[in-house]
């Protein structure tokens, strides 16, 4: 396919887009719709092309009334005796689509398409078709392995879960991913297939100063490009030229004898050719100035000349999604079971029991009530001996909505744990059910009663009793009150509980843990179970869809006057950060004076603080406010999808902020995003639709999404969500990325498996020399069997070719981790130091930490970037690509401080001698101006590296895990300790400073007086204070990661550090002064550095 080029660059979308073919959709359900039941006379079409007539009442499921026609059906004909409800499916057709109602529990009349019969007087007309017009086909079956292998599950398992109508169906499971069908069905419509095959990587932001210093005087750069057969020319590009202006100059350029020079046929044309990055799948095309391309801006900022290469565009076709891969019909986008509270009231309504679908929610004036009965007393002995066997057991119930508690916890007589756990008692929360809100979650704790001894457990510990009683937390569970249905669950349950970890000082906060049941996978032994019930009544209890008065806005209060006391403790609250807890004379001003912040939009997380959840009025008051909410900041609406905010709305209004990022703002955040779904109440929510759409549409961000999904698919917390997910994903994704991620999944897989057996082989042989080991390790890796080419988990644009298992390695550290070498597969590699791409597997540590560390590493970069300071950080690539293993990239022409020292003086004196590290590289940069610019990067990326390691109080520095290139760039690696987390030796604190500055770094700069070390405090205070201005948005990444099991990163506590750390309640100046006191001490500690590294030294006198 190739692509046209006309002078408007902006030509072939306009064209694209014009081919979307925009379809009326269908009309929403009207106001009152629901307030009386209907009788609809509707024409079901059998599949032997006879029509059955049939009134329908409206308040019958879908179920019941397809129950009715087969019943009617059979007494037809015969041929339909043998026929089971399951086997037939109901669907009707819209404008040439055919749509299943796929969902049995729904009352029929809020079905949308009955809706628009009713409108229009039409009648209705429903097929009704046997399931086996639709099979499953063989190639079906095929691909449905394919997409349990690649999502890390067993298909079998999977699909008897969420298959329609089988015994063990989940029915969230099963609505949740038919009406995600929808949701990838548009995504696909507005997916431009050149765009999404040939993605650019962009900035749009106006380029900071220290890159347009690097423009010529007439604004142009220089670029080189090379043809197929890899000659090469030299182009002057205007920076506000797009690409297809530098495609049309340089053929424009061409003679015949050119072109044949540069291995391009006579009868081409610039439209058949589109720009790429040399050595890797980075494009520089569509209308966008060459300005805003990330790699010629970074080439730019470093003074590089950018190195393009001509290549002829991808086949758009070999991103088709085919209809094996998304077989099923669109679904009825009806949503709920009901409407407004008007319409479902019985007060002040003369209605008879036949009329009523369901009883409001908003309508329930008895407070919730629970009956508990009883558990199995086998499952409840701790299996962590730390804990040990208590006396006595109790059940603790509580009532959550995010972190707010919304009554009293209620608890059942202790028994002895040793006697059968029968309660059979009820229990009553202070709450009306009224005031229940949506998101409303039941939590459960069992706890065992410690008296006779101590327990030295961490975490789980209540507060002890007056008599020195420890109430410790055994299991836990977690249940939405309200189902996915907004219908309230009624009847008796049981509580699969979760077994309590005592590993890790973290929070009590079992309320902010999954609500998935415990089907065994944690535990040895059968998972104990609580059994309870809940009130049950005549019909569904659900929640309304809106129409509660709010409060009569001459209540408010006028804003407050300036100046006043009011006025100033508001101001106060505002100009807190996140982490500060607000009193409750905090909350009642906020909520006095609420509508003074519509003013002040990014307030709004202060204002939902001081919401009462447990008050309907309240929380209508704060909805009705939301509607007329300004826009928010990026920053604010990240906050406000972390596990505090579970309501529907303010997520709703969080991911309507995050919809305008680019994809390069978005990618940033993206790990984070993947993380906080966990704390949405269901599996179908705006931020699922929102990064399943923004996936579906660039294949960089749907890699990533694919990745940062699988890696926890192992996690029994969260594996049915993310399995939902990753189906919608690669339904849609198209065959060329399906193919990618099969040979991804086979390399990790193989290399996984190979790690293993290695490990154990080379332990078997530890007698043998190093030598001797490397050399059997060479010879295993020759033997597995590898694609020839795969993308590069860590990094999509990279392309890996043949293993180099000759120049392969086991790396000396404790886990054993591979050292790989790969051809680089990419057609127009240039430069040799890019044509082998080293990586490091590593199975048996948690890459999480590392893939975090390094996201902030970058997301800084960018943040110094548009403040035009380039400190030079290198973020290289790192993806935890399952539990417990993952990929690191290794950065070329890199050498670490020890071995420079080890090469240079020796173990001893190479670690004592200052001049070490600047005569290495003046050995490797023997020109003055290649020596001047090594120097000056050096001085830039140690003070970003010093900035940086600061703040995220990156600890276990030593000069193996900080490295050096050739060309002068500092950068540290291996990210095991943060947040102030230090490594100790016997106890002790080993490290004495807060970064690493040692005498040899300071000498590569000259003197502490000289003018270059001067540049290097002030580059220094400079960065600190930006990454001060930002810290809300550092508080919040972090905050939102708080639910991955990090170790170093699981309570509030940990993320406390950056608070103290940026010195948040100084002023500016003071800050400054902090940091530069900061560098001061470091100076005069920096010989412990030198001490901590000899030591370190001596113990891995053997690694290099």
């Amino acid at each position: 396919q190739r692509l046209r080029n006309d002078s408007d660059p902006k030509s072939e979308f306009r064209r694209k887009k014009s081919r979307i073919v925009r379809q009326n959709p269908i009309p929403k359900v009207p106001v009152g719709f629901f307030s009386i039941i209907r009788t609809m006379t509707v024409d079901f079409v059998l599949p032997n092309e006879k029509t059955v007539t049939l009134n329908c009442v409206g308040n019958q499921t879908v179920g019941q009334i397809k129950s009715d026609l087969l019943e009617r059906i059979r007494d037809q004909y015969l041929a339909y005796e043998k026929v089971w409800e399951h086997e037939l499916l109901l669907t009707y057709t819209i404008d040439g689509k055919t749509y299943e109602i796929c969902d049995m529990h729904q009352t029929f009349q809020t079905l949308r398409v009955i809706n628009m019969w009713t409108k229009t007087g039409l009648k209705g007309t429903i097929i009704y078709q046997y399931l086996n017009n639709r099979a499953e086909s063989n190639e079906e079956r095929l691909f449905n392995l394919t997409l349990g292998s690649l999502m890390g599950v067993i298909w079998g398992k999977y699909g008897s879960m969420v298959k329609h109508n089988t015994a063990v169906t989940d029915d969230e499971v099963y609505v949740t991913r038919r009406k995600l069908t929808n949701v990838r069905r548009r995504a696909l419509r507005s997916r431009f297939p050149s765009t999404y095959s040939m993605e650019p990587i962009l900035d749009h932001t106006t380029p900071p100063t220290h890159v347009k210093a690097n423009f010529q005087e007439d604004e142009t750069i220089t670029v080189c490009i090379y043809g197929p057969s890899k000659s090469s020319t030299t182009m002057s590009v205007g920076v506000y030229d797009p690409p297809s202006k530098i495609m049309e100059d340089f053929f424009e350029s061409l003679t015949p004898a050119r072109k044949i020079a540069f291995g391009i046929p006579e009868e081409a044309k610039a439209p058949d050719y589109v720009l790429k990055v040399c050595g890797m799948c980075d494009y520089i095309w569509g209308p966008h100035e060459i300005m805003d391309f990330v790699y010629i801006r970074h080439c730019v900022a470093r003074r590089r000349e950018p190195q393009l290469a001509l290549c002829v565009p991808p086949n758009d076709a070999e991103d088709e999604v085919l209809s094996v891969h998304d077989p099923w019909f669109f679904v009825d986008d009806s949503t709920g079971v009901t409407e407004n509270h008007q319409q479902l009231t019985l007060v002040g309504c003369k209605k008879n029991h036949t009329e009523i679908v369901a009883f409001s929610l908003w309508d329930m004036t008895r407070k919730f009530r629970i009956k508990v009965l009883d558990t199995g007393v086998d499952y409840l002995t701790p299996e962590n001996e730390t804990v040990g066997t208590p006396d006595e057991l109790y059940v603790e119930f509580s009532l959550y909505s995010g972190r707010q508690r919304l009554a009293e916890p209620v608890r059942t007589k202790p028994v002895a744990s040793n006697a059968d756990l029968r309660w059979y008692t009820s229990l009553e929360f202070d709450i009306l059910l009224r005031n229940v809100p949506k998101e409303a979650r039941l939590n459960a704790n069992i706890i065992g009663i410690f008296r006779t001894k101590s327990v030295k457990v961490k975490t789980g510990i209540k507060s002890v009793s007056s008599n020195g009683d420890q109430h410790v937390i055994l299991r836990w569970a977690n249940m939405q009150l309200l189902n996915h249905r907004s219908v309230l669950c009624t009847g008796r349950h049981a509580f699969k509980t979760w077994p309590m970890s005592y590993s890790e000082d973290v929070s009590v906060e079992t309320h902010t843990g999954t609500t998935a049941p415990n089907d065994g996978v944690e535990s040895t032994s059968s998972t104990a179970e609580i059994h309870f019930e809940l009130d049950s009544y005549m019909h569904p209890v659900v929640f309304p869809n809106g129409g509660w008065k709010t409060s009569n806005p001459e209540d408010q209060a006028p804003d407050p006057i300036h100046g006043s006391s009011d006025w100033k403790k508001l101001e106060e609250i505002i100009q807190s950060d996140t982490l500060t807890e607000l009193t409750l004379e905090d909350k009642a001003l906020l909520k006095k004076y609420r509508s003074y912040f519509l003013g002040r939009a990014n307030s709004l997380p202060k204002v939902l603080q001081a919401v009462d959840a447990a008050s309907l009025d309240s929380v209508v008051d704060m909805h009705a406010l939301l509607n007329k909410w300004p826009a928010l900041s990026v920053e604010v609406a990240l906050e406000l999808l972390d596990s505090q905010y579970e309501d529907e709305k303010v997520r709703s209004l969080a991911v309507k902020t995050l919809k305008c990022l680019s994809n390069t703002k978005l990618h940033a955040y993206l790990l984070q995003l993947t993380q906080v779904l966990k704390f949405e109440p269901y599996h179908d929510s705006a931020l699922a639709r929102f990064l399943l759409t923004r996936a579906l549409q660039s294949k960089r961000i749907g890699h990533y999404f694919f990745w940062f999904l699988r890696s926890e698919i192992e996690n029994p917390h969260v594996s049915q969500r993310y399995s939902i997910l990753l189906e919608a994903y690669l339904r849609g994704c198209g065959s060329n990325m399906l193919k990618e991620f099969s040979k991804q999944c086979a390399v990790t897989n193989t290399l996984k498996n190979f790690s293993s057996l290695s490990t154990i082989s080379m332990k078997l042989s530890k007698n043998s020399n190093s030598g001797l080991k490397t050399e059997i390790l060479r010879e295993q890796l020759a033997r597995i069997s590898l694609p020839e080419t795969f993308k590069a988990p860590f990094d999509p644009r990279i392309t890996l070719g043949r293993l180099m298992a000759e120049k392969s390695k086991i790396m000396d550290s404790k886990k054993k981790p591979l050292w790989l070498e790969f051809e680089n597969a990419d057609e127009n590699v240039i430069n040799e130091s890019t044509s082998v791409i080293r990586i490091i597997f590593k199975q048996g540590d948690d890459l999480r930490q590392d893939m975090l560390t390094l996201q902030m590493l970058s997301l800084m970069g960018q943040l110094w970037n548009e403040e035009g300071l380039d400190l030079h950080l290198l973020p290289y690539g790192c993806l935890s690509t399952g539990l417990q293993v993952g990929i690191i990239q290794i950065v070329p022409n890199a050498t670490t401080v020890a071995r420079i020292q080890k090469e240079s003086g020796g173990l001893i004196r190479g670690t004592f001698k200052d001049e070490v590290l600047k005569k290495w590289l003046e050995r490797k940069n023997p020109t003055t101006d290649r020596m001047n610019s090594a120097v000056e990067t050096f001085m830039l990326s140690c003070a970003g590296y010093c900035v940086a390691t600061y703040v995220l109080g990156i600890g276990d520095r030593h000069n193996d895990n900080i490295m050096v290139t050739e060309s002068g760039n500092l950068f540290h690696i291996d990210f095991g300790h943060f947040l102030g987390n230090t490594k100790r030796f016997y106890g002790i604190q080993r490290e004495r400073v807060p970064f690493v500055l040692t005498p040899d770094f300071v000498h590569v700069m000259g003197t502490e007086d000289g003018e270059l070390f001067q540049r290097f405090m002030d580059t220094c205070v400079l960065a600190y204070l930006v990454i001060r201005r930002h810290a809300p948005l550092f508080i919040n990444l972090f905050h939102m990661m708080k639910s991955t099991g990090i170790p170093e990163l699981n309570s509030v506590r940990d993320i406390r550090y950056l608070q103290n750390v940026l010195v948040l309640d100084k002023t500016e100046h003071e800050a400054s002064q902090h940091f530069l006191s900061e560098i001061a001490g470091v100076l005069r500690k920096n010989w412990t550095v030198q001490v901590n590294w000899l030591m370190h030294r001596l113990v891995h006198s053997g690694s290099s």
